[in-house]
Order: C-alpha cells, then sequence, then structure tokens
C-alpha cells in the first residue's frame, strides 16, 4: 500500500516538472504601457533642463552684448574727448587774428597726430565708421596745411594772392574750423548710433499721428470735390 502511495506520488511530482509554468506578463487594458509611463515621469525634469539651458544662452547672450557696450563707450568717450579738445584751439566763436593763428599753432597739428592715432586703435568701434573719421582728420590736416600756405602767400603778397583768387586768410581759417566742427558732429553722431542712445518712437506718438493724417487726407478729398470748392 505504502509503495503504490509512493508510486502515485512520483508519477504526479514527474509530470509537474514536465508540464511548464505560464506566467502571465501581459498588461490589463485598464493600464499604461511602461515606456509611456517612463516617459511622462521624465517629461518635467526634461522641460526644467530645456527652460535652464535656454536661460543659460540668453545670460550669455546679455552678458556679452553688455561687455562689448562697455568697451565701445569707452573707445567713443576718448574720441569724443579728442573731439572736444579742439574747442581749446580753436574756438567756434573766434574770429580774426586769432582763427589765423591757430592754423599755425604746432598744438594743434600735434592734437590731430594724436587724435588720428587714436582713430586706429578701437577694437570695438566697427571698421566702417573708425575708417570715416580717419578720413576725415586726414582731410582736416590737408585743409589745415593749404590754410597756411595761402596765409602765408597774402603775407608776403597780398595782391599777386588776391589776383589768383586764392582765399583770404580769415577765410582759410575758417575753412578749417569748418572742417574741425564737421569732425566732431560726425563722432558724435556715430556714438549716438553705435552706443543707441537715440531712443526709437514709441508706439501711441505713432498712432495719434494716424488719425491726424486720415483726417486731413478726408478733408483733402472733399476740397477736390465740386461739392467742396467755393
Amino acid at each position: 500500500m505504502i509503495f503504490h502511495a509512493v508510486s502515485i506520488a512520483a508519477v504526479f511530482v514527474d509530470q509537474a516538472t514536465q508540464t511548464p509554468v505560464v506566467v502571465q506578463c501581459t498588461p490589463s487594458a485598464g493600464q499604461d504601457p511602461l515606456w509611456s509611463r517612463l516617459f511622462l515621469a521624465a517629461l518635467p525634469s526634461a522641460f526644467a533642463l530645456v527652460v535652464a539651458w535656454m536661460v543659460f544662452r540668453w545670460n550669455r547672450r546679455g552678458d556679452q552684448r553688455r561687455w562689448v557696450l562697455e568697451n565701445k563707450k569707452t573707445e567713443w568717450k576718448e574720441l569724443l574727448t579728442f573731439a572736444s579738445a579742439i574747442e581749446q584751439f580753436m574756438p567756434s566763436v573766434a574770429v580774426g587774428s586769432e582763427l589765423t593763428k591757430t592754423v599755425h599753432d604746432p598744438l594743434v597739428r600735434e592734437h590731430l597726430r594724436d587724435m588720428t592715432r587714436s582713430v586706429l586703435k578701437p577694437t570695438f568701434i566697427s571698421e566702417a565708421k573708425a575708417g570715416a573719421i580717419y578720413d576725415s582728420l586726414v582731410k582736416v590736416q590737408i585743409v589745415n596745411e593749404e590754410a597756411k600756405a595761402h596765409i602765408e602767400d597774402y603775407g608776403s603778397n597780398a595782391s599777386l594772392a588776391d589776383k589768383l583768387g586764392k582765399p583770404r586768410p580769415l577765410q582759410a581759417a575758417k575753412n578749417v574750423q569748418l572742417e574741425l566742427i564737421s569732425i566732431w558732429r560726425e563722432i558724435r553722431r556715430y556714438a549716438t548710433e553705435d552706443l543707441e542712445l537715440k531712443q526709437p518712437e514709441r508706439w501711441w506718438k505713432v498712432l495719434q499721428r494716424r488719425p491726424v493724417k486720415a483726417l486731413r487726407s478726408q478733408a483733402a478729398e472733399i476740397s477736390d470735390t465740386p461739392q467742396g470748392k467755393v
């Protein structure tokens, strides 16, 4: 009897070992796939990384722009200082012999040379603006040398110089003065443009002008019609 029970148990165990055990891994219908849950879990972190990267780029560009702007201010300040110092040598209200003496003043020539060297140094001012200022400085030095020659010609032989149609000493000196004033205005205008100091027009001012223009155009149309003509 015991032998029979043991044999039956052995047969049962043998069948149990031969029968494969199948584990159901298929998710239920109400449960999302694993990849979908992982994606949703990682989405806030990915979004935060993108935002942090964009903020970093914006801050970096802002810092670089401020750095360039500060260096531009330094370079333009030096050029404006040179340009305004011309007033010490040749005042805008100077007349007569004061102007003609300034043309021969060696300090003026030295100042213009220093100013020319200063224009060649800038790194952050554009090449086009620096080149235009350099050309203007070369021109004013040429005009100054021509003025010296005209003044000397009138000093040696005024009648001959007048017959040849050369500018009189005062006019020759004023030509130099005008060139210097032109350089000052040019440097100031370039600096204003480069440093963005000129404020853009406000949008509400533009809107305020539009109705006025519309009323003017309507009034002009009415005046052109037969009823509007008197």
